[in-house]
């Protein structure tokens, strides 16, 4: 029998370093962010049923479009808050992180299970490309790399948009910012146009996958366009590649023009119907958001639930990653502080920081209200500390490369540091049993009347906020085939009366009567507009 050389043993250990690497950020990541559902076998989804059948709802209707399904022949006409048009735009079209939805669909799975293939690919994909990204971008070994993207795709801050789940796929964030690193260090070169081809098809594909990203990553690049142009010694670093590589910054700047068109399109359309953000709707972060893991934190959460300030945040405040984690970033990216991309890269996280943070107990008192005038896009934007998601980019390079220096000296001391690290990320997240939603959408199908146009789904009070009863009535829609007037999303048409469509008594019933029939008198709605349950 042959025996492989020495050479041909090396090489094949270092590919299987080099496969294993990535591999082990997806399990670990997988494991951290998903422990719950892949311990009930993919039967119970983290989050509650609001935003989370909501982005469900989005996935499943972009299968309906793309199979032909009657009910979803528009795209952006969804078949809730009907009959009011462009519905689909008053939150995010999520086209660029279905892949991971429609595969599943596409071979067989039915939706609930199609959605939790959804989170588990969907955070495989963060690690795999925070992999790459760490490697390419700051050149860290593959432990350190492993450590960064494990965090960036599984941290805290992130695990907690599991309940905000259009927040989840920032694979394409990491693509952009990689390609332009690539086309600013090889710049004049035909590597470099392809970068900036490549970083401008990303651009676009974030945007279709979530506003709220999207616009944060442009934010953040203006703010590192200022820092560099501001500075005498690195304005060189933007003014070179834009004279040696002007025709390819422009074709990758006209092609995401042209894949962003449609979306901006419809963007705008519904923000003049629905309008942009009340200054007073925005909700800004304090300084203990920055610090706050959370009630539900492994480490922390009996000291969280013990500190007033920390315990009565929740939901976007939670962007703490945790004691060590911090020290351990903050500890890489000073003592990297020497090289031009790590400072650019902190000195935009702070910025952001300071910017999306209110002063004090008063929320009108941020530079916030600076970006609100000056910067577009800014009046659509609800939640400012989902900026921490972004800033998350910045912690995880920092463990990568305290991790790294520590590597060089102590390897064993280095992963131990990794997985303390990513240890004090684990959450306890609430979950919820898609089947029992499903099953109540399934009842309200079958209550359906024949020959129903359009129905009105106005239950009794079930210990829920009206919300998950708006949600139950638009899956209803896609199992019986009759849009509704309910609905749930980011915006709702003006003068849409079924805000709150729960009977508690007769006083509710009048007035759902009299907002039914106003809505259709309003819409001119041809055919029967049912309700569920019968109206006795």
């Amino acid at each position: 029998m042959d025996v492989a050389s020495p050479p041909d043993r090396t090489a094949l250990r270092r590919a299987l370093v080099r496969i294993c690497a990535p591999l082990l950020a997806v399990v670990a990541s997988l494991l951290l962010a998903h422990h719950g559902l892949l311990q009930s076998r993919l039967s119970r989804i983290p989050g509650d049923p609001g935003d989370v059948r909501l982005v469900h709802f989005w996935l499943e209707h972009l299968w309906g479009w793309l199979t032909g399904a009657p009910i979803h022949r528009s795209y952006w006409d969804l078949p809730f808050f009907f009959p009011a048009p462009n519905v689909g735009a008053y939150g995010d079209a999520i086209v660029g992180a279905a892949l991971p939805y429609l595969l599943p669909r596409a071979l067989g799975a039915g939706p609930e299970r199609a959605y939790a293939f959804w989170l588990l690919g969907t955070t495989a994909l963060n690690a795999l490309a925070g992999t790459w990204f760490f490697r390419s971008t700051l050149g860290v070994s593959r432990l350190a790399a492993t450590g960064g993207a494990v965090l960036l795709s599984a941290g805290a801050p992130r695990a907690h948009a599991l309940n905000h789940p259009q927040l989840l796929a920032c694979y394409w964030t990491l693509a952009v910012i990689a390609l332009v690193v690539v086309a600013l260090r090889r710049r004049g070169t035909r590597a470099a146009r392809a970068a900036w081809i490549g970083a401008g098809l990303c651009f676009a594909a974030q945007a279709w996958s979530s506003y709220y990203l999207w616009w944060f990553l442009a934010l953040a690049f203006a703010l590192a366009a200022v820092a560099i142009l501001a500075d005498r010694e690195l304005r060189p670093w933007i003014v070179e590649p834009v004279r040696r590589d002007s025709l390819a910054i422009g074709a990758a700047a006209a092609l995401a023009g042209l894949l962003l068109f449609p979306l901006l399109h419809a963007w705008w359309s519904a923000a003049t119907v629905v309008g942009l953000r009340h200054p007073g709707e925005v909700f800004l972060a304090r300084g203990q958001s920055w610090i706050n893991p959370g009630a539900d934190s492994w480490w922390y959460g009996g000291l969280v639930r013990h500190v007033r300030g920390l315990a009565s945040q929740s939901g976007e405040h939670l962007m703490g990653v945790g004691v060590l984690t911090s020290l351990a970033a903050g500890t890489g990216l000073w003592r990297s502080r020497q090289r031009v991309g790590v400072v650019v890269l902190a000195t935009v996280a702070l910025a952001l920081i300071v910017l999306s943070t209110q002063l004090g107990p008063w929320p009108r008192i941020s530079p916030w209200r600076l970006v609100l005038l000056l910067v577009p896009g800014a009046r659509a934007i609800r939640a400012v500390p989902r900026l921490g998601l972004l800033v998350l980019v910045a912690w995880a390079a920092g463990l990568a490369l305290c991790i790294e220096a520590v590597r060089r000296r102590r390897p064993a001391l280095a992963a131990l540091l990794a997985l303390a690290c990513l240890l004090e990320q684990g959450l306890r997240f609430a979950h919820f049993d898609p089947a029992v939603e499903r099953a109540r959408a399934e009842e309200v199908a079958r209550a359906l009347p024949e020959g129903c146009a359009a129905f009105a789904y106005t239950p009794q009070p079930d210990g829920w906020p009206p919300w998950r009863s708006q949600t139950v009535a638009m899956w209803a829609t896609d199992l019986s085939g009759v849009p509704t007037l309910n609905g749930y999303s980011g915006n709702v048409p003006p003068g849409w009366p079924l805000d709150d469509c729960i009977v508690h008594g007769p006083a509710d019933r009048e007035r759902l009567d009299a907002a039914v029939a106003g809505w259709v008198r309003r819409w001119a709605l041809p055919g029967k507009v049912c309700r569920v349950p019968a109206q006795p």
